[in-house]
């Protein structure tokens, strides 16, 4: 099963020859010429046609089909979805060195007649069974144009999010949901596919959290889209060419700096076989290539990946022929390798390889997994330094076992000497699963952090960033909830730290304190009456409390249906302002988000003048009219009060 599978985007008749440099990590890319030297064109937001927000940065709103799944899982519900899909927008909202910020517009109802660009998620019957959603940009016919620094590139006029209308299975507060949403997120976005194990890789092989969920490869590929200041100067590059023995360019090939406990931040080479990784943060690293691997069902090109277009507009541009791993300056053994040291603001040029073709790899798509209790399997999963016992480390994928058994010749280590693999420990693990273990020795000296493992064949070399993490505590677990007053409650668990969050489905609360007996006071978010809410504690290092245990319940008090008096009738063309008074409403300054569900009206500030009254100022589109009472979205915490859901919604005097 995949996180997902791309939408195509639009391929362009018009093209530009221009000096923009050969891309980092990967986009939606389109190609000017035939012949090198090869530069890549990408989709991404013009930030000049975005509303800014009050700190001035260029936003993209995005959209909630007001038509909700048609099935959630226990427990779960509309409001629930939409907190968690808001909470993953801002994950991306955090990424300092990225200029591009993301909100939330409320619930889409018709159709708008504005050129603003924009995000629309639906719940669709389309998305295929097994797959998670469907995402991906789409950039119209005649948008070619030019960013600030002259670089063309083809504008996105909209992006879609597909999630399936049956969500039984998938809980929204899941680790595996949330982070499908941040990864649906950065594909709307512009990002591809990477190898190195991020939030933007596929489920097969993601080391992503719901804690962490964006690893540097991420925070790189998002930067250079719609670069910060301060992006170029806090990071450097590694660039070179990969080809064939015979000369040729190889196109597609994957190549990755790493290093033990860092990040894995990787490219994709061009038709002409250059590369360039952007955004490393300073160090020592390893640099190696492969290829990208086959495509598993339900993936239109290997790894998923939708390639790159010529100048017709439409013919993709292939993968080159498969080869073996190798690591620079040309070995198969990562312990023969040459670190290259990167450096702050400079690129380090020439890491260039020579590759000979191969069948297809051996062993690829390997997934890993590790019990933190007896009964939970937590993918990439965390590791305790100093722990009295060998870990256990369980792996699928393609190329490990046959018939139960390892396959002859295959070899395991970690990159790096912070953990180890017990000798002799491989083993089959117990039918029925495909599966296979190791024991892993920890360093008790070790540092927190990824870690990388290396399956060994007789001709290859399959490296898997962040197999595993390496962590100083614990996960947080929440064993009981009880209130003080009304929403401030104690927690009591273990693990917890002053710097654990705790979230309510997808809206964290104020953690007030942290008592000397370990519990958490938290202040909880607004939320409907009689409201059940998945609460789940988050520590920095990654962990989270699903990884002992489900989610914990916590069932508001009983309160009164919110409703609310809104004027103006309508939205006329041009700014205006909109008096909003609330009956039974809680609104709260730092939580309250008001939205039209349009692009056609843009809220520029809301003002909370008290519990019960909003003052909201909007941009309406020239040629627009919009029913304010029917369009208006109040986002309070974890209550959503719309027409559309069933609120009462009526103008002030009647």
């Amino acid at each position: 099963m995949l996180r997902r599978l791309s939408i195509p985007s639009v391929a362009l008749a018009l093209w530009l020859t221009s000096p923009y440099p050969v891309s980092a990590h990967y986009f939606y890319e389109q190609f000017a010429t035939t012949s090198a030297p090869y530069a890549p064109i990408v989709e991404k937001f013009d930030l000049t046609a975005l509303p800014t927000d009050a700190q001035n940065n260029p936003t993209v709103y995005f959209y909630i089909s007001a038509t909700p799944p048609k099935k959630f899982a226990p427990g779960d519900s509309f409001p629930a979805l939409i907190s968690e899909i808001r909470a993953a927008a801002q994950v991306w909202n955090q990424v300092s060195s990225s200029s591009l910020k993301l909100a939330y517009g409320g619930l889409l109802l018709t159709k708008p007649t504005s050129n603003t660009p924009y995000i629309y998620i639906e719940f669709s019957d389309q998305v295929p069974q097994g797959l998670y959603a469907i995402s991906g940009p789409q950039a119209p016919l005649g948008s070619l144009t030019k960013d600030a620094a002259g670089n063309p590139f083809y504008a996105i006029q909209t992006s879609r999010m597909r999630l399936p209308n049956d969500m039984s299975s998938l809980a929204s507060y899941s680790e595996l949901m949330f982070c499908t949403l941040v990864h649906e997120f950065g594909h709307t976005l512009g990002l591809q596919h990477t190898l190195a194990s991020s939030v933007m890789s596929t489920y097969i092989t993601t080391g992503s959290t719901r804690a962490n969920p964006l690893a540097t490869d991420d925070i790189a590929g998002i930067s250079y889209l719609y670069p910060a200041n301060s992006f170029a100067n806090n990071t450097g590059s590694v660039s070179g060419a990969v080809t064939y023995t015979d000369g040729t360019p190889a196109n597609l090939a994957s190549v990755t700096v790493i290093a033990p406990g860092l990040d894995a931040v990787t490219a994709l080479t061009n038709p002409d076989g250059t590369y360039l990784i952007d955004g490393i943060p300073p160090g020592a690293y390893l640099v190696y290539v492969n290829p990208l691997p086959p495509p598993f069902e339900g993936e239109s090109g290997n790894d998923g990946v939708t390639y790159p277009v010529g100048p017709d507009g439409k013919t993709a541009i292939p993968p080159t022929a498969m080869f073996a791993t190798q690591f620079y300056p040309g070995t198969a053994q990562a312990s023969q390798a040459t670190p290259v040291t990167v450096a702050a603001g400079v690129d380090a040029p020439n890491i260039n390889f020579s590759v000979t073709p191969e069948p297809a790899p051996p062993v690829y798509g390997v997934r890993t997994y590790g019990y933190v209790t007896s009964t939970i399997a937590v993918i990439a999963p965390p590791f305790l330094i100093g722990g009295a016992t060998p870990d256990t480390l369980e792996a699928t994928g393609v190329g490990l076992l046959a018939n139960q058994q390892l396959l002859p010749g295959l070899n395991f280590n970690v990159l790096g000497a912070e953990a180890s693999i017990v000798p002799g420990s491989a083993r089959p693990y117990p039918a029925p699963y495909n599966y296979l273990a190791v024991d892993l020795s920890v360093d008790n000296q070790a540092t927190s952090g990824p870690q990388h493992m290396l399956f060994q064949t007789s001709f290859d070399t399959y490296v898997l960033p962040t197999a595993f993490h390496l962590v100083s505590s614990p996960p947080p677990v929440t064993s009981s909830i009880n209130s003080f007053s009304s929403r401030v409650l104690a927690i009591t668990g273990q693990n917890f730290t002053t710097a654990t969050r705790i979230y309510f489905d997808g809206v964290a609360g104020t953690v007030r304190a942290l008592t000397p007996d370990g519990r958490l006071i938290v202040s909880a978010p607004p939320a409907p009456g009689a409201y059940t809410a998945n609460v789940v504690a988050l520590n920095p290092d990654g962990q989270s409390s699903l990884y002992s245990g489900a989610a914990s319940p916590y069932v508001y008090d009983n309160a009164p249906t919110p409703s609310l008096q809104v004027v103006p009738a309508t939205l006329p063309p041009g700014g205006s302002t909109v008096d909003v008074i609330g009956v039974n409403t809680d609104f709260d300054p730092n939580l309250t988000r008001v939205g039209f569900g349009s692009p056609d009206a843009i809220v520029t500030q809301v003002n909370v003048l008290s519990p019960t009254h909003l003052q909201v100022f909007v941009q309406t589109a020239s040629g627009a009219s919009i029913d304010t009472a029917q369009s208006i979205n109040i986002a309070n915490g974890l209550e959503i009060i719309s027409s559309s859901l069933g609120a009462q919604v009526t103008l002030q005097g009647q």
